[in-house]
């Protein structure tokens, strides 16, 4: 049987995003550190205006509560956890008023 999450009041559901390693060394769940970075799968009619499903956002490192759906790990956060929606960088000097500043390091 098959299940739609649905989150209510102001959360949404997200699709952690964990960076792959470089290494063959294989890291038991337990010691791998949270990823704070989603992408977003589900939106609460509260949150609707804020977020859509597809924005990719950092969040609180502790923030929300796990879910396993299948074999995907997914996490119900509150908007309050989220930091920012991460937007891809314009590359045209064009709409320089547009440009988002960069925040690598």
């Amino acid at each position: 049987m098959n299940y739609k999450i649905i989150p209510f009041g102001n959360r949404v559901l997200v699709e952690p995003y964990e960076e792959p390693t470089d290494s063959l060394l294989i890291i038991p769940d337990r010691a791998k550190e949270q990823p704070q970075i989603g992408r977003i799968l589900a939106v609460s009619d509260s949150a609707e205006g804020s977020f859509k499903i597809g924005d990719i956002i950092y969040f609180s490192k502790y923030a929300g509560s796990e879910v396993k759906v299948g074999k995907s790990n997914l996490i119900i956060i509150n908007i309050d956890d989220v930091f920012a929606v991460l937007k891809e960088e314009i590359s045209s000097n064009d709409n320089k008023d547009d440009a988002i500043p960069n925040c690598h390091s």
